[in-house]
């Protein structure tokens, strides 16, 4: 069940799941009912004055997102160094919830409420 999702700020052959509308909408978008993450952006955002909504929803066509077994991370991440690669672990995949900075909320109320948005604001 453990699994850590990676943020990868270059073009990686065979990892090409990439978000186009900024890491935390790619987030949600990976997750189901019954598996969400719990977000922590403090590896990239370490002793830098990073704007964080412009980190989580700024668009980037060189930032990807991938999700592995933990086990694979430290080989994932010395192949990427031998590259050049710059690579953080941005969330861990947790059930049912998405967290971060002190805030959770399930993920099935998240779909309640984008469905229930479309339905007020196009029926």
């Amino acid at each position: 069940f453990p699994v850590t999702i990676a943020h990868i700020c270059y073009p990686f052959d065979g990892w090409n799941w990439m978000p186009e509308c900024g890491l935390m909408i790619a987030l949600f978008e990976m997750s189901s009912d019954k598996l969400g993450c719990e977000i922590n952006i403090s590896q990239i955002s370490s002793g830098k004055d990073v704007d964080e909504n412009h980190l989580l929803f700024g668009e980037d066509q060189g930032r990807y997102l991938v999700a592995m077994d933990p086990s694979l991370v430290a080989d994932f991440k010395k192949k990427a160094e031998k590259k050049g690669i710059p690579v953080f672990e941005i969330a861990t995949v947790i059930k049912e919830k998405i967290k971060i900075s002190g805030s959770e909320i399930e993920v099935k109320e998240l779909v309640f409420l984008n469905q229930l948005l479309f339905q007020q604001k196009f029926s």
